[in-house]
């Protein structure tokens, strides 16, 4: 009896993205594996990459290369900013608080962009 040919995890691996995204056989036998890969990405969800997601299997999601695009413009990126921007306020407001414990005198805040008093200007009705 022969011994079988071993099939390369890269075949394997294009042979499931044919199945995912239901790519019909007509069109795989005319395609290479690199085509067939180049298709889809992996994408880190549930915890992004930028926010300490790990590269294990368990948090990546093979999605097509043209649904990743939009999901990291739209939704990923804005979040990451958020939690970077929140995380900063954070440490900001934590750092005040423990310098008025430690009896410090108070770091010299900010000015406000918007100017003091009136915010409405009057119509000038009679």
């Amino acid at each position: 009896m022969t011994a079988r040919a071993h099939i390369s995890d890269r075949t394997k691996l294009a042979a499931l993205v044919c199945e995912l995204i239901d790519i019909p056989h007509e069109h795989q036998l005319l395609m290479h594996e690199d085509q067939v890969l180049s298709l889809v990405d992996c994408h880190h969800e549930p915890v992004p990459k930028a926010l300490g997601g790990s590269d294990r299997f368990s948090n990546l999601r093979i999605i097509l290369r043209t649904t990743h695009k939009a999901i990291t413009a739209k939704r990923d990126v804005p979040t990451i900013a958020k939690v970077k921007r929140l995380a900063r306020v954070t440490a900001e407001a934590s750092r005040r608080l423990l310098a008025k414990h430690q009896g410090e005198p108070a770091p010299e805040q900010k000015r406000s962009r918007w100017p003091t008093g009136r915010k409405l200007q009057s119509r000038g009705f009679r």
